[in-house]
């Protein structure tokens, strides 16, 4: 048995593997997610999976097991029940002479060691795994085909069933409820933003969106989709009943010992109901604003600007690029005991500590006009205002950046400098955006390569032409791909990075404003002052051997 009551942050710390700076933003970000702290230094990058497995098997001298060698047990299953072997990411292994081996993504929760001995009466040995195999496992151990689609093609369900189908879609042990519960689970664990639920003619196709790509899921028969339908709308405390209008819900589900908040969404469509799941995980909120992608100087001067008294930043971009986790990062890097921070949302994505946070009701009358109205007389330092929708809520935002406080905001534009001629066109007078506005951020997200199956990768001519033409190429430059492995999912991508175009307003650039120029010319005139497009921070990351050049076309047009 361990007895070692140290902490594993303090022991990568005298290791030397970490520092206090990123152990102190690892604690803070595990007060958000409650995550394992192993699991979010993992996150943040600060180590990797191998060198923590292999400091953890040589601290603690208990062996390094890899699951994907060994044949998973189903007898097993009734010795640690699946909500504590789930929570915990410990999984039961092997029983031998009286002794069962457990394997641990943390073998330092010896209060988890503890309750596994005194419900088997068993002498327990530990080994320390990958927390993706440990799922892996406890997934093959736990559930059943049964709790599979092709299990529920095979269950027949009468027509009086399927009219009265309450018990279908609301008992514990109903092939509907383990299937919803299914896809939702794996979803989450593969990383899932979305899950799409489309009714088609002949049935329901389920889809998920991983690392902005759309991917097949299943199809299930038509008779299947009204139960799903009505499964979902239960979760989400939706009518049931209404299928001609579209209703907004939310579901809150713990998976794998994370609280995980899920927007619902339907859309009455020809065949009928379509139902979008938005998976809002904070343990994908981690990142300080030195994790998020900057270039060293892009993060200095980023730096600095979030620190004035007052003005405005404003980050751009479409739907899922990624702009709620940068202002999110942003305030996460200001928040102490002497600033008043509150933010006005549609809706509130994710909660966070020491942070006043405004929902948007439109029902009530609480619109971000009208909110930010009210904030104003809360007394605060610095505002964030989850979209710039209006001409109203435009001007409000603008007069209180220019009057004491610091506002960060989002607009749709496609990139930095046509920010300027968008607030322009809400009929905002040019020398106020000229003054107010401080840096305007673009961003989008490029997959980053799975370091599991990287490989380098020849360059051809066009290639070569190519980061000519960008002025990136070298003789010693490498490229890499994923060659395309179970830990992506054979994509070749693992995970995704932010890449950005940030233009700073200067003398010379608020001339232009107040002369209503052309965005082109705003923009070359920021790249004189050190602006990076989007397409040429990308390159960088190519450079880096981060993603690759077809990930950063994808992602950005011919100009970014």
């Amino acid at each position: 048995m361990i007895g070692t009551k140290k902490r594993l942050g303090d022991l990568l710390l005298e290791a030397g593997l970490i520092n206090e700076d990123q152990l102190k933003k690892a604690l803070l970000a595990q007060k958000l997610s409650n995550d394992r702290l192993g699991a979010i230094f993992k996150k943040m990058g600060y180590i990797s999976e191998e060198t923590l497995l292999s400091f953890l098997s040589k601290q603690l001298k208990i062996p390094i097991l890899n699951l994907k060698e060994l044949t998973p047990k189903k007898e097993l299953a009734q010795y640690i029940p699946v909500k504590l072997a789930e929570e915990n990411k410990v999984a039961p292994v092997k029983l031998e002479n009286d002794i069962l081996t457990i394997a641990m993504a943390d073998p330092l929760n010896v209060f988890v060691i503890d309750e596994i001995h005194t419900l088997t009466k068993l002498e327990i040995e530990i080994g320390v795994a990958a927390e993706s195999e440990i799922m892996e496992f406890l997934n093959a151990i736990y559930y059943s085909k049964a709790d599979n689609v092709s299990a529920l093609e095979l269950t027949e369900f009468d027509e009086n069933q399927l009219a009265q189908n309450n018990k279908i879609v609301t008992a514990i042990d109903s092939p509907i409820v383990k299937l919803v519960n299914d896809i939702i689970t794996q979803s989450v664990r593969k990383g899932a933003s979305d899950i799409h639920f489309d009714a088609q003619k002949t049935g329901i196709n389920i889809r998920c969106r991983i690392d902005g790509i759309m991917n097949e899921l299943s199809a299930l028969h038509d008779k299947y989709k009204p139960l799903i339908t009505s499964r979902l709308k239960i979760l989400a405390n939706l009518d049931i009943a209404e299928k001609r209008i579209p209703q907004d819900g939310r579901i809150t589900m713990n998976i794998d010992g994370r609280d995980i908040d899920i927007r619902v969404s339907t859309l009455p469509t020809i065949y009928g109901e379509r139902i979008v799941l938005r998976i809002l995980d904070k343990s994908n909120l981690l990142r300080g604003i030195n994790d998020l992608g900057f270039s060293k100087l892009t993060l200095s001067r980023y730096s600095q600007i979030i620190r004035r008294a007052q003005g405005m930043v404003l980050v751009v971009g479409p739907t899922g690029s990624g702009k709620t986790s940068t202002l999110y990062a942003s305030l996460l890097e200001l928040t102490n005991s002497s600033k008043n921070i509150i933010t006005i949302e549609d809706p509130v994505e994710y909660e966070l500590n020491n942070i006043n946070q405004v929902a948007v009701n439109p029902k009530t009358g609480l619109t971000f006009a009208n909110g930010l109205r009210s904030i104003l007389r809360q007394d605060p330092d610095i505002i964030m205002i989850g979209e710039i929708r209006d001409k109203e809520t435009a001007r409000i935002a603008i007069q209180s950046s220019l009057t004491g406080h610091l506002v960060f905001s989002t607009l749709h534009t496609l990139d930095a400098a046509s920010s300027f001629t968008r607030l322009i066109n809400m009929d905002i007078e040019p020398y106020l955006i000229a003054t107010s506005v401080n840096c305007v951020i673009a961003q989008r997200l490029v997959r980053r390569i799975c370091l599991k199956c990287k490989k380098k990768i020849k360059i051809d001519e066009a290639t070569e032409q190519l980061l000519k033409f960008y002025e990136i190429y070298t003789d010693n430059l490498e490229l890499y791909e994923g060659g395309g492995c179970d830990n992506c999912n054979h994509t070749g991508y693992k995970g995704r990075i932010a890449i950005f175009e940030i233009i700073i307003t200067n003398d010379e650039i608020r001339a232009e404003i107040i002369k209503k120029s052309d965005a082109h010319i705003i923009k070359q005139i920021a790249k004189k002052y050190g602006t990076l497009t989007l397409r040429e921070d990308g390159f960088r990351l190519v450079r880096e051997g981060i993603t690759t050049i077809a990930e950063v076309l994808r992602v950005t047009d011919e100009e970014a």
